[in-house]
């Protein structure tokens, strides 16, 4: 995963999963609240989107490195378009 922070400490995950490419996106991103004091944070996957590259050829879009790919398939969140 590809994590950025932002100046209120929300979070924006850029990832890499199984279903890439055969049902979503060849990446995906999501954004979370604020770490908890504890430093643990809560990804709402059902939310995560596709990025403006999945529409067009001309948009250029942070995309997170090869090796940052979540041991799992995220099956929730936007699919690949038609």
């Amino acid at each position: 995963m590809l994590v950025t922070a932002g100046a209120d400490r929300t979070l924006t995950i850029f990832f890499h999963d199984g279903t890439n490419d055969a049902e979503t996106a060849p990446w995906r991103a999501g954004s979370t609240k604020a770490p908890a004091a504890d430093g643990s944070v809560v990804v709402e996957f059902n939310r995560v989107v596709n990025l403006p590259f999945t529409f067009t050829d001309h948009s250029t879009c942070p995309a997170p490195a090869a090796g940052a790919r979540l041991p799992f398939p995220v099956t929730a969140g936007e699919r690949r378009p038609r």
